[in-house]
């Protein structure tokens, strides 16, 4: 460990002048259905680095050590919920340590799978529905028809 008067933290969100930076395999917002899942990857883009994922800024959920990638699991969110991640790159260089952090937001929805079996069910509903009115009127027809010309049923 250094000595903290030997320390400098800078934060940096782009590459400049060879500073080294984090990238993340998505946008700064990911939307997921109920009960669904997604990896999310964070690279630095130079030098390997302690790469620490955390959520809401302050529980830290993994760390990989001396990596250039590190992935995390996003797991099933509530619909309507947010929770916001940060992938945090601490690199050393000679006697100055650098830390570069990148964030996204996880929001929750309703499922569309759900809605669309809903909406099966009751296309499937409705033609069982229709399928017995029709067979229902050909059985009267046809009982009508036979006790018209007599011969009963």
């Amino acid at each position: 460990m250094h000595d903290s008067s030997e320390m400098a933290f800078v934060n940096v969100s782009k590459e400049i002048n060879d500073q080294p930076s984090v990238r993340l395999s998505v946008k700064d917002e990911v939307l997921l259905n109920a009960h669904a899942t997604t990896n999310v990857t964070c690279t630095a883009n130079s030098l390997l680095a302690n790469i620490v994922w955390s959520v809401y800024g302050d529980t830290q959920l993994i760390v990989c050590n001396k990596s250039q990638e590190c992935e995390i699991n996003i797991f099933p969110l509530d619909t309507n919920e947010h929770r916001n991640y940060t992938c945090t790159a601490y690199f050393e260089s000679g006697n100055y340590s650098l830390s570069t952090s990148s964030s996204f937001v996880a929001v929750g929805r309703a499922s569309t799978r759900c809605k669309d079996k809903a909406i099966e069910g009751i296309a499937v509903g409705l033609s069982v529905f229709i399928a017995v009115v029709i067979i229902s009127m050909a059985i009267v027809f046809a009982r009508k028809r036979k006790v018209e010309s007599g011969s009963g049923f």
